[in-house]
């Protein structure tokens, strides 16, 4: 309408543009990222009239996101390794950031979640995603335990950050998607959704992640499901899944459509082949281009 006031236009067409507060619920976030670049332009949302500024100006190859809460900024980034490590700030200035948890050879730092007295993390490790939580003033370190050898997790929405109460979600090759609550003060959790599967019986099928050794001998993770009842080892028909690419993972969740081939004593595989995240970024740039024959 007349009345509608444009806040911000991204002009370059390879950048895609989020919206989302911040846990203060002080800042507005407009979140602009390419395939490898991101930059951060707040709004104060406590004033009708304030103008987006820049965090930190996007350069290239440099990407990161933000939080705010208890009047700190809380940023995810890869500026020093390319697996991110998360820092703390009060201030916009680079050079004052605090370092929290510092890249990782081997672990990526998929996002985090800000509590009054956690801080719970994402991360990737050896194929699988993982959950802990950091209590921010004793800095004990609590890993969330998981049920299958083959499986994702994710950090839901936790809107209420004065609460020890974590909602995250959980599939498994063998667990229809789930929504868990977990009091991160005494570890209790509690089922709050689960997806009906109808005629379902989870303690039928067996799941596992292994690694198989590729032709140039690097160890490569695959998941795989079967039915018990109808397992012979080495006597299966296996239908094999693979996808490469744009450093998209491909997790071991469930499927409700893969339990037919299961029921009649098919071996379900997906393998996490390089060019995908599963691993990280050298993953993914491992099956790039001319450097990986598939």
């Amino acid at each position: 309408s007349s009345q509608d006031e444009l806040v911000y236009e991204e002009k370059d067409d390879t950048f895609y543009v989020s919206l989302h507060k911040t846990t203060s619920q002080h800042y507005v976030v407009i979140h602009l990222a390419s395939a490898t670049t991101s930059e951060v332009l707040l709004l104060d949302a406590e004033l009708a009239d304030a103008e987006p500024f820049s965090f930190l100006p996007r350069r290239k190859d440099h990407e990161y996101s933000l939080d705010h809460y208890q009047h700190k900024f809380y940023l995810r980034s890869n500026r020093n390794g390319k697996n991110f490590g998360l820092y703390r700030t009060r201030v916009r200035n680079e050079n004052a950031w605090e370092e929290l948890i510092p890249p990782r050879e081997h672990i990526m730092l998929e996002g985090f979640t800000l509590f009054t007295d956690w801080l719970v993390v994402e991360e990737r490790q050896r194929g699988l995603t993982s959950l802990r939580q950091i209590n921010r003033k004793t800095r004990e370190v609590i890993g969330i335990a998981f049920d299958d050898p083959a499986y994702v997790t994710w950090l839901a929405y936790n809107p209420a950050p004065e609460t020890s109460r974590l909602r995250y979600g959980y599939s498994s090759m063998t667990t229809p998607d789930t929504l868990f609550e977990l009091d991160m003060d005494t570890g209790e959790r509690r089922v709050l959704k689960q997806t009906e599967v109808p005629g379902f019986d989870s303690g039928c099928y067996q799941s596992e992640h292994l690694w198989i050794t590729a032709r140039d001998g690097v160890e490569v993770p695959v998941s795989l499901v079967y039915h018990q009842k109808y397992f012979r080892k080495g006597q299966n028909p296996l239908l094999v899944y693979g996808y490469g690419s744009y450093g998209s993972s491909i997790d071991a969740d469930f499927s409700s459509s893969r339990l037919s081939l299961l029921d009649r004593g098919f071996v379900y595989a997906i393998v996490h082949v390089r060019g995908g995240g599963e691993l990280g970024p050298q993953w993914y740039h491992a099956g790039e281009f001319g450097k990986r024959r598939n």
